[in-house]
């Protein structure tokens, strides 16, 4: 008879503790059970559930060929880290920040309005989780994570257009699709359990529609996740993802031209994790809302503040994450 999904997944947790404790007791640790909590936080960690629950406004949008936009950012995300509740780990949560820089270029794509954008975090984190029988543990990380690297073109409603052209350009319905490639740029050892960056290339391909009906937009995008496996995990382990599939959808009035408010929902199914070809109890199925603000100052200049919180999470990270960045906007005739 095959092994029960999860009880295999266990067996493996405990076998990979015991490996771990080697490296630990290096360190002056002694305790096994310390190395399976930041074992768990490795495998239910933050990077991939805030990725998929992203909730980006405005993706897709008009604007002249050849204007550059730079975003300095700051976010910081509070709660818990949810995982299988068989396994001795309660409590296990972690505060987050994150620094950015973001610069993208508006080009022309064959007659087609297209952006590509480059995209830099410094994330910093504190975890923690209380293990039965052991008591609180923590750990403290900050570094670079993984690069990103977008292309995104609008296929129809939103030509290419010069500034002058662009003055009497009114939106109507676009549809679009965006490529998103990360990096393993981050920081990394395969030595250790927790770690920022990923050691793996992600591939996030989208495609997206907005409507404007009046002061109104309706926007709606769905998005694939999809992974690499990463063949340097803890212990010699190589992890494997499989795909991750994320819907979003957000409502956005503009008070007028760069001023606007939008209500933000999306969700989030799948990611199950593997590790040695051992199936884990790690599916994902998360839904979150949220709210993004955008205040202009001037033509060139703007303020963007965002909010969002789980609505229901089955495991993963259940966050409440605020967003703000400066934004600045040069070339293309503004």
């Amino acid at each position: 008879m095959a092994a029960h999904p999860q009880a295999t997944g266990q067996c493996w947790i405990r076998h990979r503790v015991c490996l771990a404790e080697e490296v630990f007791m290096r360190q002056g640790r002694n305790s096994c059970r310390v190395a399976q909590v930041a074992l768990l936080v490795l495998l239910f960690g933050f990077a991939v559930q805030l990725k998929a629950q992203e909730l980006d406004v405005r993706a897709y949008t008009n604007l002249p060929v050849g204007v550059n936009i730079l975003l300095l950012g700051y976010g910081r995300s509070v709660g818990n880290i949810l995982v299988d509740p068989s396994l001795p780990v309660e409590d296990l949560d972690a505060r987050l920040n994150l620094w950015f820089v973001k610069y993208t270029r508006t080009i022309d794509f064959f007659g087609l309005s297209s952006t590509v954008a480059a995209l830099m975090p410094f994330p910093s984190g504190h975890w923690e989780g209380i293990q039965t029988g052991v008591g609180r543990r923590e750990r403290d990380l900050a570094g670079v994570a993984d690069a990103r690297f977008t292309f995104s073109v609008n296929f129809l409603g939103a030509p290419s257009l010069e500034a002058r052209q662009f003055r009497s350009y009114h939106q109507g319905t676009i549809v679009g699709a965006s490529f998103q490639l990360i990096v393993p740029t981050g920081q990394y050892d395969g030595t250790k359990l927790i770690n920022l960056g990923a050691n793996r290339w992600g591939f996030r391909p989208e495609v997206g529609i907005s409507r404007a009906i009046g002061r109104w937009h309706v926007e709606a995008a769905g998005t694939l996740w999809l992974f690499t496996d990463n063949d340097d995990s803890f212990g010699g382990a190589t992890l494997s993802q499989g795909a991750l599939y994320a819907l979003q959808g957000h409502l956005v009035y503009n008070f007028r031209p760069g001023f606007w408010l939008a209500f933000d929902a999306g969700y989030a199914n799948g990611g199950t994790t593997t590790v040695d070809g051992t199936l884990l109890n790690t599916l994902q199925n998360n839904s979150r809302t949220g709210v993004t603000l955008q205040i202009p100052f001037g033509r060139r200049q703007g303020l963007r503040i965002a909010f969002n919180r789980g609505l229901a999470t089955r495991i993963g990270a259940d966050f409440d994450s605020f967003v703000m960045g400066y934004q600045f906007m040069w070339g293309g005739g503004l």
